[in-house]
């Protein structure tokens, strides 16, 4: 509750903040200087949070891309081999025939 509320305010704290002259409500002031401190560390800590989310989406993509080659691989060779072995038997059929025959 506290923490939504703090974000809403963020700009409102800032701009009384600097309606305030310098040299007037010193104590008004600091409160709205450590809570515009808080409403700012809390945004930082949510842009680390989203960059973090992001970058470990960067990194599945990639993982995905790596492991889609793979497969692709792995499928290549399988059909190539049985694809060989298709050709090797429509070949020598009649040996096959032959063979099975006797």
């Amino acid at each position: 509750m506290w923490y939504v509320n703090s974000r809403q305010r963020n700009k409102m704290l800032r701009t009384h903040l600097s309606s305030i002259k310098s040299d007037e409500n010193s104590a008004i002031q600091a409160r709205l200087i450590f809570e515009a401190q808080v409403a700012f560390l809390v945004d930082c800590k949510d842009l680390l949070i989203e960059e973090r989310i992001h970058k470990g989406g960067r990194i599945q993509q990639k993982m995905n891309k790596s492991r889609k080659k793979v497969e692709n691989e792995l499928l290549k060779k399988w059909i190539e081999h049985y694809a060989a072995i298709d050709w090797h038997i429509v070949n020598n059929s009649n040996e096959i025939t032959y063979n099975v025959g006797n």
